[in-house]
């Protein structure tokens, strides 16, 4: 597969970030407006440099395909193309910066077998901001593997205590053949590199453990939890996982259980972050049939405290900025989806934002500069197709940068009412219902779009804000339970 090559695509193709498909300004026909509904968005994943100075954004090219984009605020702020991917069956899904002058970025692949089973797998590389010295940093495949590594690695920290210009990726160790050699590997599962960016070398800092499925590290980049699935007596896994952790003072594993959480012992803690400046475990719990946020200590003790719960609906993802990916608050979907902020600085800041900006959008925080003065943040509503937005802390100023979606700019958007209709069992079950500007719902055909579960997510900075969590993940920042659409 070519991972990466130069793309070269026309310059009307990437004004602010759009798309591959053209589309007539005049009046349109349905076709041509249901084209430019299902068009990708034109900001497939966009990142902030440490300095707050570029942009590095992910944008559909031709042919499904994607193209790498970075933009110098500090210089003349163009769009500059530096790398794509283009091959049909991979998606370029993830770019973030590791340095202030090179990205890692991941590619997810679907192939197929010999006997045509179809296989996913991704792989990870990094590129320099000019599109100079891409460097795969999954390992090679061995020609006497025994299996198919189609783990590509994860990014665990991007920052890690005395190591510049390095990272920490999970590795997925794959059994060798043997005969004839002494050097062929014998281990298997899952385990952490400490990984340079440039030359792609790695040292070992976790060993595999073969049924680690996650590690989380600290903002220092010290693994602090691994999440292991457990098997029955002959091996065979059960679905359900172990947390351990490490305290502060030591580098043994010890199970993460008897918690109790405001004082009462729950048993399904899972863990998705760590904050080691509070040396506590952020993760999910259920509270009268609801995922809730609660957060644990790492000393030894295992109490904790909720963070967020409902009583309707569950709190499904957590909200990170920063290189460091700091925990500052948490979200969950009712009528529309909802952001609470911990941090009471960016509380306000997306209180008053969501006032000054036009349709009092949703404002996602997703990225920040490694001393987040400067803020990445997404806004948008039903009525607004989103737009990403530089803030300056020092300077108060609000710099608009891309439009999420290029090709709704400016166009009039219906908007999105919750609804409630009974089932034959006399269920009610919620949903939302979008007209056209202007149309009434009686006589019209209408477009039922069901909700079959939890959409996947990238991890780290995207235009939805996502966060992974056991529970489930969701990445768009019109997330759409339910859609009921009339034309």
């Amino acid at each position: 597969m070519q991972i990466l090559s130069k793309a070269v695509v026309a310059a009307s193709l990437l004004a602010l970030g759009g798309t591959a498909i053209a589309l007539p300004a005049q009046a349109e026909t349905r076709e041509e407006t249901a084209a430019r509904y299902g068009v990708r968005a034109s900001v497939l994943d966009i990142s902030l440099s440490p300095s707050g100075d570029k942009i590095a954004f992910i944008a559909p090219g031709p042919q499904h395909s994607e193209v790498l984009n970075v933009i110098d605020l500090s210089g003349d702020a163009s769009v500059k193309t530096i790398a794509g991917n283009t091959e049909i069956k991979a998606d370029m899904t993830q770019c973030e910066w590791a340095t202030e002058s090179r990205l890692v970025c991941k590619v997810w692949v679907m192939t197929q077998n010999d006997r045509g089973l179809l296989l996913p797998y991704d792989r990870m590389f990094a590129v320099n901001d000019d599109g100079s010295e891409s460097k795969l940093l999954t390992e090679r495949r061995s020609s006497s593997a025994l299996g198919i590594r189609q783990d590509g690695g994860d990014i665990v920290a991007l920052d890690v205590a005395g190591e510049d210009g390095h990272i920490l990726m999970t590795r997925e160790y794959v059994k060798e053949f043997s005969v004839g050699s002494r050097f062929a590997n014998d281990k298997q599962g899952l385990g952490v590199d400490l990984v340079d960016i440039v030359s792609g070398s790695r040292a070992v800092l976790e060993r595999p453990d073969q049924n680690a499925t996650r590690f989380i590290a600290d903002q220092t980049g010290r693994i602090r939890i691994k999440v292991r699935s457990l098997a029955d007596g002959r091996g065979v896994l059960t679905g359900d996982s172990v947390y351990m952790y490490r305290t502060e003072d030591s580098d043994a594993w010890r199970r993460l259980d008897d918690i109790t959480i405001d004082g009462e012992t729950v048993s399904d803690f899972h863990a998705v972050a760590v904050d080691s400046d509070r040396d506590v475990a952020f993760g999910f719990v259920t509270r009268d049939g609801f995922d809730a946020l609660a957060e644990v200590t790492l000393d030894g003790s295992a109490k904790g405290r909720m963070l967020l719960a409902r009583d309707d609906v569950d709190v499904d993802r957590l909200i990170r900025i920063g290189r460091q990916r700091r925990v500052v608050g948490a979200s969950y979907a009712t009528e529309k989806r909802e952001v609470e902020y911990f941090d009471e600085e960016l509380k306000v800041l997306a209180s008053g934002l969501s006032q000054a900006l036009p349709d009092t959008p949703l404002i996602n925080i997703v990225g920040a500069s490694a001393d987040e003065n400067r803020l990445l943040i997404v806004a948008s509503s039903d009525t607004q197709p989103g737009t990403s937005y530089l803030f300056d802390k020092e300077t108060k100023s609000l710099e608009p940068l891309l439009a999420i979606r290029n090709y709704l700019v400016d166009r009039t958007m219906g908007a999105m009412t919750s609804i409630a209709y009974p089932a034959s069992d006399g269920t009610s079950i919620p949903g939302y219902l979008t007209l056209p500007p202007g149309k009434e719902a009686v006589g019209l055909p209408a477009i039922v779009l069901p909700h079959g579960g939890h959409p996947l997510a990238m991890s780290g900075g995207s235009t939805g804000s996502c966060s992974s969590s056991s529970r489930g993940v969701c990445c768009s920042t019109a997330e759409l339970p339910r859609i009921f659409w009339l034309w």
